[in-house]
């Protein structure tokens, strides 16, 4: 079945249209219920740069406590925060399309190695939230001074090794965007009730 020329996706029993791309309105962000233990993940976005600090992801006790988060930070450093020591691993430009991966002591760009460290020893682990910043478990968002408006046009998170996330933004039921997971089904939409800009 295809719904605009697209090729819908049945899981659960529920429809999806597959979407280009979501994006934040200022307030959206997605709770990936995955903890910071053994953990990477690869995001495919496209920069649309604001001249703020924007967190791609954020998994945090406090500020450069026990930390698996990644940054863009005054429209042009990328930084990348593990353990308690922050990285600028480069520069990243405006309107960019580029998939960043991320595990404990690499990153990548496109597939290919930017940045290695030593990995850093976590003493607690948090959830991982997408777009926003966190700290602790519990009530995740301090405020939306980190929000991201990048176009995130996909996520997938893998856990001791196993993929664990797979997320490709979506429309549920041809009204509400997010993402759904291909690994389990389960469709996420921001906790806070703030709706995403799409493009079909």
């Amino acid at each position: 079945m295809r719904i605009n020329g697209r090729r819908a996706l049945v899981m659960n029993n529920l429809t999806y249209t597959p979407l280009i791309y979501i994006q934040s309105n200022g307030e959206c962000y997605i709770e990936t219920g995955v903890l910071n233990k053994d953990v990477s993940i690869e995001m495919h976005l496209v920069t649309q740069i604001k001249n703020a600090n924007e967190c791609l992801w954020c998994s945090r006790d406090g500020w450069q406590v026990n930390t698996f988060s990644a940054f863009v930070e005054n429209g042009i450093n990328l930084r990348v925060d593990l353990g308690d020591t922050l990285y600028n691993v480069m520069n990243v430009k405006d309107k960019t399309e580029m998939v960043i991966g991320c595990s404990n002591g690499v990153v990548k760009i496109d597939g290919s190695t930017v940045f290695t460290t030593s990995p850093k020893k976590f003493y607690n682990y948090n959830y991982i939230t997408l777009l926003d910043s966190r700290i602790g478990s519990d009530e995740p968002i301090t405020d939306h001074s980190n929000n991201a408006n990048f176009w995130l046009k996909g996520c997938k998170i893998w856990q001791g090794g196993t993929l664990v996330r797979d997320f490709i933004p979506a429309l549920k039921l041809r009204t509400e965007a997010g993402l759904l997971d291909r690994v389990s089904g389960d469709f996420y939409t921001s906790p806070n009730g703030a709706k995403f800009n799409y493009k079909l």
